[in-house]
């Protein structure tokens, strides 16, 4: 087992394992852009923060279940309107371009699905080193047969989503029925994540240590440890030799 602190590293998986490309809410502000709003790097790095607070189970995103169960059409043109205004939209001009902008994501939207780069070495580093290595999501239902097939699970000790146990992040309690699976003390289990509201407060408030995957610095100005990417996590945090060569 290894000597340092922690015994165990658990992951998020959308936007730290695995990501779509082009990014969703990049390619949502670029068809916003080209029907007529505004752009600059302040005003889309406010629109990423506003989407990764709504997406850590905040009170509009309750709110927007409860009216829109689905998850449809209706849903994601709130949702889009919602980014416009974080965006700096006025509000005439969200109402206006977010049913647009929604038509044209469910048109031309078509995103593929990646492992980042280095994701596969960096577990296999972290097995190798004596660490208990798992994925603990958001996700609303399973998604063990998903990491079976993008070749993650292989790597895991435990894979967990909020959908089984129905608490989110960053509720503490996903996160301590992660720890309990694993029988080891929260103190000495490290998360890692790429939404600050999500992963680092539900993280801290379980008393795991976090540690932000943020390669765009937008929460630079946050309190926590940061990577660019989870390769830089073996070397950069735990002190282990660099994972070999990107798969």
């Amino acid at each position: 087992m290894t000597c340092f602190p922690w015994q165990a590293v658990l992951f998020d998986l959308d936007g730290t394992l695995r990501h779509s490309t082009p990014h969703a809410n990049h390619t949502l502000l670029d068809f916003a852009v080209a029907l007529g709003a505004q752009d600059s790097p302040s005003r889309r790095r406010r629109a990423l923060l506003w989407a990764h607070y709504y997406w850590a189970n905040s009170p509009a995103l309750l709110q927007d279940l409860r009216r829109y169960p689905q998850r449809g059409t209706a849903f994601w043109t709130q949702y889009t309107r919602r980014q416009l205004l974080a965006f700096g939209c006025s509000p005439a001009q969200a109402r206006y371009l977010a049913p647009r902008v929604q038509y044209t994501m469910a048109e031309c939207y078509h995103p593929e699905d990646n492992l980042y780069p280095g994701v596969l070495d960096t577990l296999e580093t972290l097995r190798q080193a004596g660490y208990l290595v798992g994925v603990l999501t958001n996700r609303p239902s399973t998604v063990d047969d998903y990491l079976h097939e993008i070749g993650v699970a292989e790597h895991c000790d435990l894979i967990l989503a909020a959908g089984q146990i129905g608490y989110w992040k960053p509720d503490r309690r996903i996160f301590q029925a992660a720890v309990q699976v694993l029988g080891i003390p929260a103190s000495q289990v490290l998360y890692v994540g790429d939404n600050y509201y999500a992963d680092v407060v539900g993280a801290r408030q379980a008393g795991l240590t976090p540690v932000l995957v943020d390669p765009e610095a937008i929460f630079a100005h946050m309190p926590c440890q940061a990577i660019a990417n989870v390769a830089e996590l073996p070397q950069r945090v735990l002190a282990l030799p660099p994972a070999s060569s990107s798969r």
